[in-house]
């Protein structure tokens, strides 16, 4: 009786660590690709910010109502994107807690956490070498 509750907390927790690692690879997936969204921001609003790849025509015909709007909309713009630059940063470090040996025996309430913390590790050793 006593192996088949050990047998039935192993199956819980084999469960509970593919979800969490289900979890943690489609997260780290967004936050790849809301890196590479605000690298193009970045992008865009240094051309914006000098006017574009054609600065000097640009320049020419801007007058100083319109240029003053231009600087105005590109600080909002890059307002937003610092926002969501540091969400970016603030969401990967969280994702980095979750593979924590605390946070995972947290998870798994159960001595099988020892068991797979080795595999999380190597999972993050992974996410972490692909930035």
């Amino acid at each position: 009786e006593a192996q088949q509750e050990i047998r039935s907390q192993l199956k819980q927790s084999f469960v509970k660590v593919d979800l969490l690692v289900d979890r943690l690879e489609k997260n780290e997936e967004r936050l790849h690709a809301m890196r590479e969204v605000i690298k193009d921001l970045s992008t865009q609003v240094i051309k914006a910010s000098f006017g574009g790849s054609s600065r000097g025509t640009v320049g020419l015909f801007e007058t100083d109502e319109e240029a003053e709007g231009r600087r105005v909309k590109v600080k909002e713009l890059g307002q937003i994107v610092c926002k969501l630059a540091l969400e970016c940063a603030n969401k990967g470090k969280h994702i980095q807690s979750l593979t924590s040996e605390s946070k995972l025996r947290e998870i798994l309430g159960s001595e099988a956490a020892e068991i797979y913390y080795s595999q999380f590790n190597t999972l993050t050793e992974v996410i972490s070498h692909e930035d």
